[in-house]
């Protein structure tokens, strides 16, 4: 398997706006976009920063309109190059699943959701163990609207995960492990919502996600917790006990999880 790999921006996205919630996007072919790698698992970004790959990201998605003189982004104009190679790879019937994983992240950037799944459901029943072919079939399902498939496949990815993958340190396969592990509970709580009284994110649901109801362990630390450290749900709100845009007060900033990469 070659290394880099693109990894979607997985629980930052999902925080800053619920309509865009994702699970970890893997592609062999393409350099990582977002958290730069670092030997203790991801070096955070700074906000401004993380805006404007997100942007970038999420304008591969958007064409011109038809009969519109502009042309595609560079990004875009490269993913629908590389997606149209893989695709007529695919119709010979010699493309490799690796190949297969990497078309997928091509085609659920270009917002093809349906033609991702098709593309990549047909090697998970032979391919039991590639974590990356399961994340991405779950993010393609939950993208088009399946929350309930996404969780089954993501459920499944997590426990493939290895410890050992070409090009990744044992810490950074943690990291990507643990962000999809908040992926699938953070679906799981969509799930439930769903499920009550009302549907949405009405008035009833105007909150945010509870993915951190208590202090956990960090699994950069050995499975170890902070000894004596504050638990609780975390609050998103500032010094003043109120939510202030970019703050996060000192004792709420301390029961984030240790190797939570907070952006500045």
């Amino acid at each position: 398997m070659r290394a880099p790999f693109l990894a979607a921006i997985a629980l930052g996205i999902s925080l800053l706006n619920s309509a865009v919630v994702q699970a970890g996007l893997y592609n062999t072919a393409e350099p990582m976009e977002g958290q730069a790698s670092a030997n203790a698992g991801s070096k955070p970004l700074g906000f401004s920063q993380f805006q404007d790959i997100l942007s970038t990201l999420l304008g591969i998605g958007v064409g011109q309109p038809l009969g519109s003189k502009g042309s595609d982004s560079p990004k875009r104009a490269h993913y629908l190059a590389r997606r149209d190679e893989l695709q007529a790879k695919a119709r010979t019937g010699r493309i490799s699943v690796e190949e297969r994983v990497n078309l997928g992240a091509y085609l659920i950037r270009l917002r093809q959701y349906e033609e991702a799944v098709q593309v990549l459901e047909p090697a998970a029943a032979q391919e039991r163990q590639n974590f990356m072919l399961f994340a991405n079939l779950a993010t393609a399902h939950q993208l088009a609207g399946r929350l309930e498939r996404a969780v089954a496949y993501l459920q499944q990815a997590t426990p493939l995960w290895p410890t050992t993958w070409p090009g990744l340190t044992k810490e950074q396969l943690l990291w990507f492990r643990t962000a999809e592990r908040y992926h699938v509970k953070l679906l799981t709580l969509r799930l439930a919502e769903l499920a009550g009284p009302s549907s949405g994110r009405g008035a009833a649901h105007e909150k945010l996600d509870n993915l951190f109801p208590l202090s956990p362990p960090s699994p950069l630390a050995g499975g170890e917790g902070r000894v004596g450290g504050p638990t609780g749900p975390v609050r998103f709100v500032g010094e003043s006990g109120q939510y202030e845009a970019g703050k996060l007060a000192a004792t709420e900033r301390a029961k984030l999880p240790a190797d939570a990469a907070i952006l500045k």
